[in-house]
């Protein structure tokens, strides 16, 4: 068991989340352009920068608590891909046609949130987190609470004829702000449980 040397502020966590959303951003903008003469499915698991960016920035937290190795950078990218690959298979057996490549690429990125705290969940676990299940949950939250935002932005694009490219804008920006908040918040209440019991535990051993 890796032992918790400090308690995280949940300010702490949304910076670091915040961040790697942002660095996951530009991951994903460099590797969409290095993949540009690339086939399509290459240009749509450009995303993979997501996994990249967020798992970089919050194990520089983590390596500093816990000790935490760069498993959990290459495990927050294999949950990004594994969205991916669960956006083709369904295409594929049920012979779905979501249209334009960035509807792809937006269905990709809505079933991120699952796989990613997925992954990170069953680490979390590893490292011995008290509840690490409302980790895996919260993000399904997440999954149902971004999905409603981007279905609603799509309406209000066709009612009041809105150019795509603020459409895409917008649901960044609800990225930036829902993910890091839903993510901060279920870390900072399974963290404390687990700090709160180290603590315990510690008084009655003394």
């Amino acid at each position: 068991m890796m032992e918790i040397k400090e308690k995280i502020s949940m300010w702490r966590w949304f910076r670091a989340t915040g961040l790697g959303v942002i660095l996951g951003i530009i991951a994903t903008t460099s590797l969409f352009g290095l993949s540009k003469e690339a086939n399509v499915t290459v240009r749509e698991y450009s995303i993979v920068g997501f996994g990249i960016g967020i798992g970089y920035m919050q194990y520089r937290v983590l390596r500093k608590i816990h000790g935490v190795g760069k498993l959990w950078i290459w495990q927050s990218t294999f949950g990004v891909l594994t969205a991916c690959w669960l956006v083709d298979i369904v295409r594929y057996i049920f012979n779905l046609e979501l249209g334009a490549e960035s509807n792809v690429v937006v269905a990709k990125i809505l079933m991120s949130p699952l796989c990613l705290g997925a992954a990170q969940a069953l680490q979390l676990r590893k490292m011995r987190y008290k509840d690490w299940y409302i980790y895996f949950i919260t993000n399904v939250a997440l999954l149902l609470f971004f999905s409603f935002i981007v279905f609603g932005l799509i309406v209000i694009q066709k009612m009041f004829v809105i150019n795509s490219g603020v459409l895409g804008t917008l649901s960044i920006v609800a990225l930036i702000i829902s993910y890091p908040t839903f993510n901060s918040l279920a870390f900072k209440y399974i963290h404390e449980q687990t700090f709160t019991e180290k603590e315990t535990n510690s008084e009655i051993e003394e």
